[in-house]
């Protein structure tokens, strides 16, 4: 994804986000008339499970050294129980999320 879409998205309010009940509202919205109504309204949209234990796990060295420098996202979390979590060996997919 482009990291300007992603910082766009990110600047937008809640509000414009989520419209009566309707999540990803502004994406509904530029689709329509592209996407048949039926793709477009659908509610049962569901996520999937990937393996972030596994990755995170993985990656852990690369993620001890980003959490000693200047996190370019260091807004979204919190540092000191990140690597409180690496130390314990507790560090898993939700505690990044």
């Amino acid at each position: 994804m482009d990291h300007r879409l992603v910082e766009f998205v990110m600047f937008l309010g809640t509000h414009t986000k989520i419209h009566l009940g309707w999540a990803k509202f502004r994406l509904r919205k530029a689709v329509d008339g592209i996407l048949p109504k039926e793709v477009q309204s659908r509610e049962d949209k569901l996520g999937f499970a990937i393996p972030q234990d596994r990755w995170v796990t993985a990656l852990e060295s690369h993620i001890r050294e980003q959490l000693a420098g200047k996190l370019a996202c260091g807004d979204f979390g919190d540092r000191d129980k990140l690597q409180k979590r690496i130390r314990q060996g507790t560090l898993g997919g939700k505690t990044l999320w």
